[in-house]
Parts: structure tokens; sequence; C-alpha cells
């Protein structure tokens, strides 16, 4: 038995005197009670890593004794170090959430997230923050295992509007976590947030310890072989469902297009504007609250009035134009109002979800959602060092053409590439059922 197994059933009993009690006494799929539970850890979750995202450009800048183009260079460093990591464990994770369960992962990763916090409150080199990006790549199980946990406790006809509300829940952390982080960074200093979030995601374990349920039932359990728990070979697992294959690559060309938030927006507003740590905190305010308004209560309304693939369509051709506006604001209102309209585009994750949650059996939802972390980890791999680069040659003092918001043209231009296999996807038949002899776990030989 290797070290990890060995971890994983000290994590399923904290809180409980054995992980084989909620195996054998799981939830009933669909408890109101459970997707509480979750929606809660959701908000919590990126509450706390919100919170540090106004200060990252000064931390970055006074860690390096740099100005804001450097600082800019190495934050994409440090995000390619954090998706890497997550590319090649999610897949670990995920498959060993279907053996041990959804709970001790949930719980495992809330642990390492509060560690993660502390080391970066107290980094001074550039190498520490780096190594913690890493270390917080390697146990960032908790978004794809929590969207497992909505597919178990949601009924079929409730899949979309659930994944809403796990977008809306994500959406109120981040409304309220960047707000928080710049008055706390301004009040308290750039370096305070961190420690603030490790409090926060310390308590978010706590809660999770003695309150989360769960939802895999012992006849559920699946054998966990490290060996074969990798991201190429889930992925390899996917051609058996051509149904969904086009919907894959939308989802991947989409998250390759709203990494220009996280990888760009504090330092678009800052170059561009010259907004203060509160005023990208309000900005991200009210990004949040649309978002927590759209995915709430507007996906619900928008899909039951004229289904998942109009609502994909219509949220889709609102994002593009939206990149664009970004782009060439010239007005901090534009972006405001940008913001605001823009919004809309906030049905096309929890909509695709749905979409592709109908099309996969039952048995292969932990493979839909791991495989839609994976594909998420290569976005991050890949889009934002593309955009904090265009950034840093648009933005810089030598650059022959001034241009802060370019990274917008590309992120639009994803979009708009994204039209075609959704075109695609609507034309091919439903992978309902495995295909005969088939089962699937994350764990097969490929």
């Amino acid at each position: 038995m290797n070290i990890v197994q060995k971890l994983l059933p000290l994590g399923g009993m904290i809180g409980n005197r054995q992980m084989s009690m909620y195996r054998d006494q799981a939830v009933p799929k669909g408890g109101k009670n459970a997707l509480a539970f979750v929606l809660f850890t959701a908000f919590l979750n990126m509450l706390c890593f919100s919170i540090i995202i106004p200060v990252k450009p000064q931390l970055l800048m006074t860690v390096l004794d740099s100005d804001l183009t450097v600082a800019a260079e190495w934050s994409s460093l440090l995000l390619f170090g954090f998706a890497v990591a997550q590319f090649f464990f999610v897949p670990i994770w995920t498959s060993l959430a279907d053996r041990f369960g959804r709970r001790p992962i949930i719980l495992i990763a809330l642990l390492a997230t509060t560690i993660d916090f502390i080391i970066m409150g107290f980094a001074q080199h550039i190498g520490v923050l780096f190594a913690a990006r890493i270390f917080s790549g390697v146990f960032v199980a908790t978004v794809a295992v929590l969207n497992t946990y909505v597919a178990d406790v949601s009924p079929h006809h409730k899949k979309a509007a659930n994944f809403g509300l796990i977008g809306a829940a994500i959406g109120a952390g981040m409304m309220l976590g960047p707000s928080i982080g710049g008055l706390v960074g301004d009040e308290f200093g750039i370096r305070a947030p961190f420690f603030l979030a490790a409090i926060l995601a310390g308590l978010n374990f706590i809660w999770g310890a003695v309150v989360l349920p769960e939802t895999l039932s012992k006849n559920e359990s699946r054998p966990f072989y490290l060996g074969q728990a990798n991201p190429i070979g889930l992925l390899f697992r996917l051609k058996q469902y051509t149904g969904s294959l086009a919907f894959f690559v939308v989802v991947f060309l989409l998250q390759l297009a709203f990494f220009v938030f996280p990888a760009t927006w504090s330092f678009y507003a800052l170059e561009k504007f010259g907004w203060s740590l509160s005023q990208i905190g309000g900005s991200l305010f009210i990004v949040g609250l649309t978002n927590v308004l759209v995915q709430g209560f507007g996906t619900k309304i928008i899909v039951a009035k004229i289904g998942e693939l109009s609502a994909i369509t219509l949220g889709m051709v609102i994002t593009l134009l939206s990149f664009i506006a970004y782009a060439f604001a010239s007005e901090a209102w534009m972006v405001i109002a940008t913001i605001l309209v823009g919004s809309l585009g906030g049905v096309i994750l929890p909509s695709l979800q749905g979409l592709m949650s109908k099309r996969l059996p039952m048995n292969a939802q932990g493979m839909l959602h791991g495989s839609l972390s994976i594909l998420m980890s290569i976005a991050m791999v890949i889009a934002p060092p593309a955009m904090m680069q265009l950034f840093s040659i648009y933005s810089s003092s030598t650059s022959s053409v001034y241009f802060p918001g370019a990274a917008f043209v590309l992120a639009g231009v994803l979009v708009a590439l994204a039209f075609i296999p959704l075109a695609i996807g609507v034309r091919q038949p439903t992978s309902n059922t495995l295909r005969s002899g088939d089962s699937y776990s994350m764990t097969e030989n490929v």
C-alpha cells in the first residue's frame, strides 16, 4: 500500500470514527442538505482564493523588488507551476474520490489550502511563492470533486440548475473575496489577506469535518491504481463518448478565454486605469454579484425558457462582445457597464455541464468532471502565460503599440472559435450508455 492510500482513510475519519460509516450510510442522492453543504464549501473556498487577488501584483513587486511588468511575467510563471501540478494530480484525486469517497478528498484539499496560504503569507522569496503554488496545484481537488458531488445529489432534470447554483456560490465568493482583500490589504498590509484566507480555509476544513456527509455508497466504490490514474488515460477514455467530444473542445476553448480574467485583471486595472486595491476589489465585487444573480437565478429561468443549447449560444455571443468591449474601454464606467452586460455569459458553463452530464451515463459522471478539470489545467498551462505575455508586450514603455487590452482580443477570438465545435456537437448522437462490456473507472486500463 502506497503512502497516498494510507493517508486517504485518515482524511475520511476526521470528525468520524471510521470512513466506512459514511460509505455504508451515504446521503440519499438529491438530498437538499448535502447540496447545501457543498454549495457553502464552494463559496468559502472561492472566497479564500479571491481574497488575495487585489494584493498579488504588489506582493510580487515587493518580493521581486521590480516593476509591474516583471511582476506580471512572474505571475504567469506561478500560474504555470500551479497548472502543471494540477494537470497531473487532479486525475489522482478524482479517482481516489471514486475509491474512498468525496468527503475525505474535499477535507484533505481544504487542509492543504490552509497550509498553502500560510506559506505564501510568510514568503520573502519568489522561490517560496513558486513552491507554494506547486503545492496548491497538487492538492487542488476541491472543484472537481465538488462538481462530482453536485452530480451525485442532483436529479437528472435539475443538473443544469444545480451546476448554476454551485457557479453562483463560487461567484458569491468571488464577489466578497476581492473586496475584503482590497480593504484588508489597504488597512493592514499586502500580506494580511493571505493570513485571513488561511484562517477562513481552516474554518472551512473544520466545518466540513463536522458536517459534510458522504455521497458515495460502499457498493459504488471502485478500486484505485495509482499507475493508471493519469490525465492522458482519462482523456483517452473520452473517445467512447463520441456524442460529447465536441463539447469538451468547446469547454477547452472557453476555459482558455476565461483565464484572461485571473491572469490579467488586476494588472490591466492598475495599468490602464490606475485603480487602487479597493477599486480592484470593488470591480470584482460587481463581477461576483452579477455572476451570483445570473448563475443562481438566471440560469434556471433562461434554460427553462430557451433550453440549454440556446442558453449556451446566447452566452457565448454576449461573452465575445464583452471581451472586445474590455479591450477597447477607455473609461472606467465602460468597464463597469461591460461587467453588467457580460454577466449574462455566466449561463454558458452550467448549461454546458448540464448538457454534457445528460449525455453521459451515471457511472461516467466522475470521469466527466475529472476530464473538465484536466482541460482546465491544460488551459491554465497555456492561457495565463500567453495572456500575460500579451499584456507585458503591449503595456511596456518600450512597445511601439500601447494596448493593455490586447489579451481580451485574444480571448474574444477563442470564444469565436468555440462556435465551430459547438455546431458539430449538436449534430452528434448522445452516448447515454456505456459500450457493451464497459464500465467506467478512471483507473481502468486504457
